[in-house]
């Protein structure tokens, strides 16, 4: 036996038994498998099962005459390929530990077999493998191949390295009862240092964790109890137990494992329950700025997403980024369509449209809040920024109230000003050229971009088979101290409206007005609106005219019309002299 990789096999022996007779195993071991669940195949193979249940140790039986001159324990070379028992071929990588011989591979170690040195009714000399393999190249091995068998499951959640020789000696008495022959000596290559982990467990740090004082007599007997050596050092607050753990134990390796089993056998039930004191009340009852967004979207009509966190290189340059620069890079990614972590929730919505549109629904209002991720170099973290993005699309739905007709720019905008109003921000939009949008703009917050809205360009929809208009926006959000909605009492006294009409030149946005308006600081003014937009005659080339609807309100008393009258003169006199020219005032109809 050579052992080419210790790292991948710390243990492995090996035993010859010659002159078996392969044949129908006896009905104790047949009948006892098959209510384990195995199903019987000889009583070679059948043997091999029965001590894996018996121990807990997986052990694998070649043929003897299938095998050249001897064992190598080695890890397969890239491409390389083995036919194991299932009748699969199968390419491995470099990372797949493999038992082979001089002429190739023999077996996909802890794993499978190979089809050709199997046991078969002609085999007269067997030999018999009981190894120890590294749980990690066995997780590995399983995963790159798809294939997971009875032995694998074991030799992957870990088994005892001190097992494999009484495996091999229960295997070969068991051979030669059931199949006679002649067991011969155990060759028995080992790298492992120590079978018995030690662990240094403090007194104080598990009434600590416990938040109960075991007795140090009690914490001796429970490990006495479990086969683990005690060792004690110190006193009082000071004493330690140096605990050795028996090899079977795998899943002890820490200080709080030990303490874990001493609250399993002083029993949960004798652990007294504590509450932990809080603090004094500040009157502001913050709450998670991702579960607020939830909630102000969906209480609006829109529907929560949770898409993938992976893009591919050519979602990232068709959004104007540069995947080398801008985005992190998986290292071992799923497939080409996941090689990077998203830099923008748009793709994933846009999915998630197009799966609705081709099952039928007509009217979508989707959102998705999560995290993006930006690379910063080798030497930083990525940048994780909170953003949120909706999408709306299609047939607005069918009621006796409304007319047909697909969804606006002006649904989904409504939905920003109702962010705005709820996070207590405001949004200022600026026309810019963004590579996935047919219009739209920039959005700016204190001054910072902080997102985009707009008509998503037909060319970028065609990735997603969308064939109709999408609307959409995503804005990354600052850390904001956001309370939860307090109650506010309707108004008593009635508002009072007047209407506005001003001519200003074509390149004039409404929000360019309102903000100037709002500059006016008319008493008592609570809301502004347009509510009509107009071009033609009798007004000149290149002018509109907007109207907008003011409202004031005074949460004390009723306004009189002369207070309002007077607002609006005061109003007049502002607009005036910031250069617009007033079409004419009245009451709001």
């Amino acid at each position: 036996v050579e052992v080419k990789a210790p790292e991948g096999c710390p243990r492995y022996t090996l035993r010859v038994q010659r002159d078996v007779i392969v044949k129908e195993s006896s009905p104790k071991i047949r009948y006892r498998l098959a209510w384990c669940g195995l199903r019987p195949i000889n009583n070679i193979v059948d043997i091999t099962n029965y001590v894996l249940l018996e121990l807990g140790q997986p052990i694998h039986a070649f043929d003897l005459s299938k095998v050249k001159e001897e064992i190598i324990v080695r890890f397969a070379r890239e491409g390389e390929k083995i036919l194991t028992l299932d009748g699969v071929e199968r390419i491995l990588n470099g990372e797949t530990l493999l038992i082979a011989d001089k002429e190739g591979p023999l077996a996909v170690a802890g794993i499978m077999g190979g089809e050709e040195s199997g046991v078969t009714e002609a085999t007269r000399d067997i030999l018999i493998e009981s190894a120890y393999f590294d749980p990690l190249v066995i997780r590995k091995g399983t995963s790159y191949l798809g294939l997971s068998s009875e032995s694998s499951i074991r030799f992957a959640r870990g088994t005892d390295p001190a097992l494999p020789p009484l495996a091999s000696d229960r295997v070969a008495e068991l051979v030669t009862q059931e199949a006679k022959g002649k067991a011969g000596p155990l060759v028995d290559k080992c790298f492992v240092k120590s079978f018995h982990r030690k662990i240094i467990l403090r007194k104080n740090r598990v009434d600590d964790l416990l938040g109960v004082e075991v007795p140090s007599r009690e914490i001796r007997r429970i490990f006495n109890r479990l086969g683990f050596g005690v060792e004690t050092e110190g006193r009082g607050k000071k004493l330690q137990f140096h605990i050795t753990v028996p090899s079977r134990r795998v899943d002890m390796e820490w200080e709080a494992d030990l303490i874990e089993e001493i609250a399993r056998f002083h029993g949960y039930e004798n652990i007294p329950e504590t509450f932990s004191k809080g603090g004094s009340f500040t009157g502001k009852i913050p709450e998670k700025l991702s579960e607020l967004l939830r909630g102000f979207l969906l209480e609006i009509g829109f529907v929560d997403t949770i898409g993938l966190d992976f893009l591919s290189a050519e979602d990232l340059k068709a959004m104007g980024f540069d995947p080398e620069k801008d985005a992190v890079k998986i290292r071992n990614p799923l497939g080409e369509p996941y090689e990077y972590l998203r830099t923008s929730l748009l793709p994933s919505l846009l999915q998630a449209a197009s799966n609705n549109l081709k099952k039928g629904n007509q009217e979508l209002r989707l959102f998705e809040v999560g995290k993006v991720f930006f690379w910063r170099g080798e030497r930083e973290l990525p940048r994780e920024p909170l953003h949120v993005a909706a999408v709306v699309t299609g047939e607005k739905s069918l009621h006796w109230r409304k007319e047909r007709g697909l969804l606006t720019y002006y649904d989904l905008k409504g939905v920003l000003d109702h962010l705005s109003k709820r996070l207590k921000v405001t949004f200022h939009i600026e026309s810019n050229v963004i590579p996935f949008l047919e219009t739209g703009g920039r959005l700016y917050l204190n001054g910072q971009p902080v997102g985009w809205i707009g008509e998503i360009k037909k060319t970028f929809l065609k990735r997603y088979d969308i064939k109709i208009p999408v609307y959409a926006f995503e804005v990354e959000l600052p850390d904001l101290e956001v309370e939860k909605p307090r109650y506010t009492p309707l108004p008593k006294f009635p508002p009072v409206k007047r209407d506005i009409s001003l001519l200003v030149n074509e390149e004039i946005t409404y929000k360019k007005v309102a903000d100037t308006i709002l500059k006016s600081k008319l008493p008592y003014l609570k809301e502004i609106r347009l509510i009509d937009l107009y071009r033609g005659k009798p007004l000149m080339e290149g002018t509109k005219s907007l109207t907008f609807s003011l409202t004031f309100q005074n949460p004390e008393r009723t306004l009189t019309d002369e207070e309002v009258d007077g607002f609006m003169a005061q109003l007049m006199d502002y607009l005036t002299k910031e250069g617009y020219q007033i079409r004419g005032v009245a009451d709001a109809t």
